[in-house]
């Protein structure tokens, strides 16, 4: 019994020892095949990520693995690498979504299947139907390096039965919701083999790219949208608009295969009407103190008698010539010379809670010399007013100069916009930033003939000398520039951002960022994605030189934006440069 009982330990020892030495195998089996790994234990979540706030863009499908992510920072700055060649994100991936706004702050949050909206810093969540627009363009790609998108392209299976769904949905019924024939997304006797050429929209040289639609890679609209995409590759992301040569919208997928072969691809840019200009601001042309060349409105001659005794002395005052929320502005003459000043009256009664813009203003202006700078001839202090006499510039401000000519040419813009930089450049060599610079504060100088001489700038109420980073929301919504808005905090280059602007108007006649229905935050939107455009015809025939430098003055990163040195500096600003050369270096050999 003994010996049984021996026998059946060894052998309940043997089985033990077998069954251990089996699971060390799979253990090493299962390390040395990480295809059972990912099986088994770590399954990759398929997310497809949508941006903020785009309604057309169809998403990107990334595999999420442990141990590919370590972090969730690892997570956004991939999705901001898969993202870049097809939205626009100035500050890369910042926060995620749910698709009902919730905010994903970790990894496990992420669930298998589901979609999710990426954000930049300091966007809100915008609520749209996101999935309404994922069509997967990946899955038909033509060419190019592997990358995220075409690590998460579905398989050949899921794929091939992309068609077959598309019939499902629309096969029973051959018309739209409209009454309207509906083209058979399948391609039924609609989609053949053609080449096309497409035309990428913009500034000449325009690139042109020739490309095979079929019916793989265009079986709806959509996907020929995002085949010309991949083929084009618009600096503003995705195709969003197509147009024959001869100007029609291609609206369905047969267009692509008619007569016409020729096609204009758009993205976000505007294809309409040119923009306006934004409406002047109210008491801009008093606030720029001695603006000359307004109607004048003596509504209150009883002003003069407010004049202190130490300046009636010196001084008689004259007629109005601009006003403003709390100031306004007359001519006044030194009663000896007989020269003219502007003598801008400010009253303390409509400036309480202010008065810490006026105090800046005069103490900033106290420092200031330069001969593209409005100067500051003498001030005095009375308990209900304070009476401030500047240099007068008698031929009104550069908003109504613009609002009579449109556009300058680029002689005229070099001039201007080289004594606004120069003053810019004087002020932030004393660490002070206007805040304010708009075409409404800058007076402009005109000759006997009537031709404009030069500008000088004005209005320093939100002057400031810059000591540490500034948070104050503050200045014009056309002319503000993004880390303004962000709030983040700001420095002396939002001045040069203005500049740009101003650069940018004054060669086409508007502003770079607008919103076509005057809403506020759309244009805080489109100055936030910095989404600039130089759409043809306004800018076909201006240089490469200017063009190059109004981008590096709108540059939305301020490390990488010019400092006003730096446009003094750029060759486009030399009084040499030739511009008709340098246009003829990019126009014409587009155009041979």
């Amino acid at each position: 019994m003994e010996n049984n009982l021996s026998r059946s330990g060894s052998r309940s020892s043997s089985v033990c020892e077998l069954e251990k030495d089996l699971s060390d195998m799979k253990i090493i089996k299962s390390r040395t095949n990480p295809r059972n790994t990912v099986g088994s234990a770590r399954k990759a979540k398929r997310i497809r990520f949508f941006r903020n706030g785009d309604k057309f863009y169809s998403g990107v499908t990334i595999p999420v693995l442990p141990e590919r992510y370590r972090s969730f920072d690892s997570l956004t700055a991939d999705l901001t690498r898969a993202l870049v060649d097809n939205v626009t994100l100035p500050s890369g991936v910042r926060t995620i979504y749910s698709l009902e706004g919730r905010k994903i702050g970790k990894l496990d949050d992420l669930e298998d299947g589901q979609s999710y909206v990426c954000s930049g810093f300091g966007e809100p969540f915008k609520r749209l139907d996101y999935e309404a627009s994922a069509v997967t363009p990946q899955s038909f790609r033509l060419s190019g390096p592997e990358s995220l998108n075409d690590s998460a392209s579905p398989s050949p299976a899921r794929a091939n039965n992309r068609p077959s769904r598309y019939l499902l949905t629309n096969g029973s019924n051959n018309t739209t919701g409209n009454g309207t024939a509906r083209v058979s997304p399948a391609g039924d006797n609609v989609v053949r083999p053609r080449i096309v050429t497409i035309i990428r929209n913009g500034v000449k040289p325009r690139k042109v790219c020739r490309l095979l639609l079929n019916k793989r890679n265009s079986p709806t609209l959509e996907h020929a949208l995002a085949a010309i995409t991949e083929c084009i590759k618009l600096d503003t992301g995705c195709v969003r608009k197509v147009f024959t040569q001869s100007g029609t919208a291609v609206s369905a997928l047969h267009h692509f295969f008619e007569d016409e072969d020729v096609f204009f691809a758009y993205g976000n840019e505007r294809s309409g009407p040119k923009p306006r200009m934004p409406v002047k601001a109210s008491g801009a042309a008093a606030a720029a103190a001695g603006v000359g060349g307004a109607e004048s409105r003596d509504t209150e001659p009883a002003a003069a008698q407010l004049l202190p005794h130490p300046l009636s002395l010196k001084y008689s005052v004259g007629k109005i010539i601009g006003d403003g929320n709390f100031a306004v502005v007359r001519i006044c003459r030194d009663k000896n010379t007989g020269k003219e000043y502007a003598l801008k009256i400010i009253d303390k009664a409509k400036c309480k809670g202010k008065e810490h813009y006026v105090e800046a203003e005069v103490r900033v202006m106290r420092k200031l010399c330069h001969p593209r700078i409005v100067s500051l001839i003498e001030q005095q202090d009375c308990p209900e007013w304070l009476f401030l006499v500047m240099e007068l510039v008698g031929g009104g401000d550069l908003f109504d100069s613009i609002a009579a000519v449109c556009k300058f040419s680029e002689p005229q813009a070099r001039l201007l916009i080289g004594h606004l930089t120069s003053a810019i450049a004087y002020l932030h060599s004393l660490y002070i930033v206007h805040r304010d610079i708009k075409p409404e504060n800058l007076l402009v100088e005109v000759g006997g003939d009537g031709s404009i001489r030069g500008l000088k700038l004005a209005d320093f109420g939100l002057a400031v000398e810059v000591h540490r980073p500034l948070h104050a929301v503050c200045g014009t919504p056309t002319y503000v520039a993004p880390e303004i808005l962000l709030e983040t905090g700001y420095g002396l280059k939002i001045d040069v951002w203005a500049a740009g602007v101003i650069l940018y108007i004054l060669l086409c006649g508007f502003p770079p960022f607008s919103s076509p229905d005057g809403d506020q935050e759309k244009l805080f939107d489109a100055i936030l994605s910095a989404r600039l455009e130089f759409p043809a015809p306004h800018w076909e025939r201006v240089s490469a030189g200017a063009i190059d430098l109004v981008a590096n003055m709108l540059r939305p990163q301020p490390d990488l934006r010019f400092a006003a040195e730096d446009v003094l500096d750029h060759a486009w600003m030399s009084d040499d440069y030739d511009e008709s050369c340098d246009f003829r270096t990019w126009y014409d050999d587009d155009s041979s």
